[in-house]
């Protein structure tokens, strides 16, 4: 078993998609005290594996306080 860590631009599509091939299992551990950029690049990374296909996503809850966020997400 491996484990790859890729440096990513959250705000590029393109980028996520292109670093999600062929990943079975994602587990974000992002760290960031804006609340509003952990949901947000939650959200891009959640929308790009979806569309590549990953099985597994386990979001991260690390360091941000979240709770008060209302998130309304197409996916």
């Amino acid at each position: 078993m491996k484990a790859e860590v890729l440096v990513v631009d959250y705000a590029n599509h393109a980028s996520l998609v292109s670093a999600l091939k062929d990943v079975h299992t994602l587990i974000v551990t992002l760290f960031t005290a804006d609340a509003k950029e952990a949901v947000g690049s939650q959200l891009a990374l959640l929308r790009a594996a979806k569309e590549v296909g990953v099985k597994r996503f386990a979001p991260s809850e690390w360091g941000a306080w979240v709770s008060f966020i209302k998130v309304t997400a197409r996916l």
